[in-house]
């Protein structure tokens, strides 16, 4: 038995998405923060600065339903888009911003719209895990756990996969009891939660969401 179906089977997930809940905050407000001192866009700019859980889950809708239009945006597009998903995702993403002379030498927007064309269209893990690698070898201070949260939203709007999990250090040490994020386990567990959400007939990104925070939580 795999360890997602092992932890699966004390949860009751359906189909609509938990928040990340209060936890998240803090480290997002450090990204924004961040962000903002480096006049940076990100979607959600307007609102008040103090970020709370309603910001968080407005953010998250946000990338959601901009994901559908990545395909012809514009690159200013593509790099607001880009920043929100690391605003979401927190502080720890912060190097590709502070490190390496920041965000132009650090990431190249042709290869993230590859990326995103590719888990749009893309067949199986194997070739969105490809992509990801390649996005990664041409792309600096950024590893694959952040990677990982970029591809949960591009994937999002692939019928086949409808939000590949976010493979990070709360899944790799507390569901496998592994030291670090090792790109070579991503495979296994995309595979291992598709394959527990078909058979708990459940949203992906909703049972990814309840395994987090109950992994988060239990830390």
């Amino acid at each position: 038995m795999g360890k997602v179906c092992e932890i699966a089977k004390a949860l009751k997930v359906g189909n609509q998405l938990r928040p990340l809940g209060n936890e998240a905050v803090p480290t997002i407000q450090a990204m924004r923060t961040m962000l903002e001192k480096r006049n940076l866009e990100f979607f959600l700019a307007e609102e008040p600065a103090q970020v709370d859980d309603t910001f968080v889950r407005r953010l998250e809708n946000q990338i959601f339903e901009s994901t559908e239009y990545l395909e012809e945006a514009t690159d200013n597009l593509i790099l607001k888009y880009f920043n929100s998903v690391q605003l979401w995702g927190g502080r720890t993403g912060r190097n590709i911003y502070v490190q390496g002379g920041g965000i132009e030498k650090n990431l190249s927007l042709e290869q993230y719209r590859k990326l995103a064309a590719v888990c749009r269209a893309g067949t199986s893990t194997s070739e969105i895990f490809a992509a990801t690698e390649n996005f990664l070898t041409n792309t600096k201070n950024i590893g694959i756990a952040f990677a990982t949260k970029h591809t949960r939203f591009l994937t999002s709007i692939n019928p086949l996969f409808r939000g590949l999990p976010i493979y990070d250090s709360i899944i790799a040490t507390r569901l496998y009891q592994q030291k670090t994020v090792r790109a070579a386990h991503v495979i296994g567990y995309w595979n291992e939660m598709l394959e527990v959400s078909r058979k708990k007939s459940c949203d992906l990104i909703a049972l990814e969401r309840a395994i987090f925070n109950s992994l988060r939580s239990d830390g």
